[in-house]
């Protein structure tokens, strides 16, 4: 049997930062199950407790217990919170990537990753090629052309499909997607908290694509995707927006993209996932955005 987990939020000072300390319960078979999370400003981190807490614990109680009250004897003393998860403990939502502690994603999640990746990465390369005859700097962003146009294309459709399928594989099935439909995906991956910035063009600031993203307007809130479709639609009446900065924001869209579905690897060491001269921000998520497996258990379920 799955529940729902609830969540006890309590705030306390941590040296220079602020420190959330999130404890999940559930309950399940007449145990009480917990787990502390410590989120500190600017990155989550797992297993900085004082010497008195326990990272997880489980709890037997009594026939007619009271859950609020056997969870308040848990926690520390101070006014918490009470939330509730997004989703129930066992499961995940495929190509969303919540935090996880202590728990990889299933193998089919890596496995399906391998081909969006390899788009990701041919598009950044001709957008790499197209530097050695445009300097990638501002004062060129509204430098246009036929090569910059088509990659500008291509990189849109792929955004597209990655949000289609991702809309696909959770259970959002139409005949014809609009970008309204693909707003429903904007809570799930915190696309406005996401900055990207490309490290081998120096000159160039770094990025926030989705950062005015508003669903009353969800095309034309977008400028580089607003322009996108005015050139794809009419090239003749609208060639110069297939320009340089609009190709720029749709590259950090799609990469932005893929890390939210999967999480890539811009540090050292070698392998399918890893993106060369990219330094992404990633966002915080919010504390109910968690995935937690059953006790016992090593994978998550659909």
């Amino acid at each position: 049997m799955k529940k729902k987990v609830r969540i006890y939020e309590n705030i306390t000072p941590a040296g220079i930062f602020t420190k959330h300390r999130y404890y999940y319960f559930f309950v399940l078979e007449n145990k009480l199950f917990g787990k502390v999370c410590n989120r500190c400003v600017g990155f989550i981190s797992y297993g900085l407790l004082q010497k008195d807490e326990k990272d997880e614990f489980e709890v037997e109680l009594e026939k007619n217990y009271n859950l609020d009250m056997e969870i308040e004897k848990l926690l520390p003393k101070g006014s918490c919170f009470l939330k509730e998860i997004e989703l129930e403990i066992g499961c995940y939502y495929p190509r969303i990537k919540w935090i996880s502690p202590l728990l990889i994603y299933p193998l089919e999640e890596k496995t399906n990753a391998i081909p969006f990746f390899d788009a990701a990465k041919m598009l950044l390369k001709k957008l790499n090629d197209i530097s050695y005859t445009i300097d990638i700097n501002p004062s060129n962003n509204l430098c246009y052309g036929h090569e910059i146009r088509s990659l500008l294309l291509l990189i849109c459709m792929e955004i597209e499909n990655n949000f289609v399928s991702t809309l696909k594989i959770n259970g959002f099935i139409k005949d014809n997607y609009r970008t309204s439909d693909f707003f429903f995906l904007f809570y799930y991956w915190n696309l406005d908290e996401y900055e990207l910035k490309f490290e081998y063009f120096t000159t160039y600031p770094s990025l926030r694509p989705y950062e005015n993203w508003d669903i009353n307007k969800p095309t034309q809130s977008l400028n580089w995707y607003h322009d996108y479709n005015k050139t794809k639609h009419s090239r003749e009446e609208y060639f110069t927006k297939g320009n340089l900065i609009n190709t720029l924001y749709a590259m950090a869209a799609l990469i932005i993209l893929i890390d939210a579905q999967y999480g890539i690897n811009t540090e050292g060491g070698k392998d399918i996932f890893k993106f060369d001269g990219i330094k992404i921000k990633k966002p915080m998520h919010k504390p109910e955005q968690i995935y937690i497996k059953l006790p016992n258990s090593t994978t998550l379920n659909k």
